[in-house]
């Protein structure tokens, strides 16, 4: 029998490597390739405003995906239920859900991108590469807010009443001596 978490860590696992790498495929020529192809002015029947076009593009890479995840999620579920036995299925919905948010992400930097560049390939490079750099930003957005809302939390209920005054006391500055400094430097150096 094998435990819980090792199941919804395979998929999970499963989902973020395929996943990203088809949100990536899926995002990275939606509209550079488009336009590079001449296919967005050859179907399009009437003419459409950019902001129409690129929300649309948008919209249809979500369902797309949304598709992919829930048919991904459910076959996990049955090849689980299969081999183990059959599991909550809200566990399932919630994991699919998250999976799809941050596959969107994915996709959104890559579709972005796309847009901006106008180049599949170099949607594809920035879409791989700039997911770090949303991810650690996001991480200090994350740290800040969290600091700012324990500190009015705190300053609410336990650190009520007048702030303090903030003293510092610093020992006197004395100028090393030059031979103390060269001694040091000797010593470090080797």
């Amino acid at each position: 029998r094998m435990p819980l978490t090792t199941r919804s860590r395979a998929i999970q696992k499963n989902l973020g490597q395929f996943g990203a790498f088809a949100a990536i495929v899926l995002a990275m020529g939606s509209v550079a390739g488009e336009l590079d192809r001449g296919t967005a002015a050859f179907v399009l029947v009437r003419p459409v405003g950019r902001a129409s076009f690129l929300v649309a593009k948008a919209a249809s890479i979500g369902l797309v995906l949304a598709i992919g995840v829930a048919l991904a999620v459910a076959v996990a579920w049955i090849y689980t239920a299969i081999l183990f036995e059959p599991m909550p299925v809200g566990g399932w919905v919630g994991l699919g859900v998250l999976g799809w948010l941050g596959l969107a992400v994915w996709a959104a930097i890559t579709f972005l991108a796309s847009v901006v560049t106008g180049s599949a390939a170099a949607a594809a490079g920035l879409g791989f590469v700039g997911l770090q750099g949303v991810v650690m930003f996001a991480m200090y957005m994350v740290g800040i807010v969290a600091a700012v809302a324990v500190a009015w939390l705190l300053k609410r209920t336990m650190l009520r009443g007048p702030t303090p005054p903030f003293v510092m006391e610093l020992p006197s500055y004395k100028m090393p001596a030059p031979m103390t400094v060269f001694y040091r430097m000797l010593d470090r150096g080797w």
